[in-house]
């Protein structure tokens, strides 16, 4: 059997670049804002620092049910 021809591999892949294409532009403009917010305002980068640390150091998977 194929894979790639299979239904549900189809519609998964089909699930999987909607998630991707819907999601992926907004997060990049938080993260840009944010970024920029942190390193042009040192108040900001203080306030928000622990929070984005802990973003970067939870497992993806930890992440996933919440999602």
């Amino acid at each position: 059997m194929d894979v790639f021809s299979d239904e549900v591999f189809l519609e998964g892949l089909r699930s999987t670049a909607l998630s991707i294409v819907l999601a992926f532009p907004p997060c990049v403009i938080l993260g840009i804002a944010l970024g920029l917010l942190m390193g042009l305002i040192a108040p900001a980068e203080w306030i928000l620092r622990p929070y984005v640390n802990l973003a970067l150091s939870l497992p993806l998977v930890s992440v996933i049910p919440v999602i």
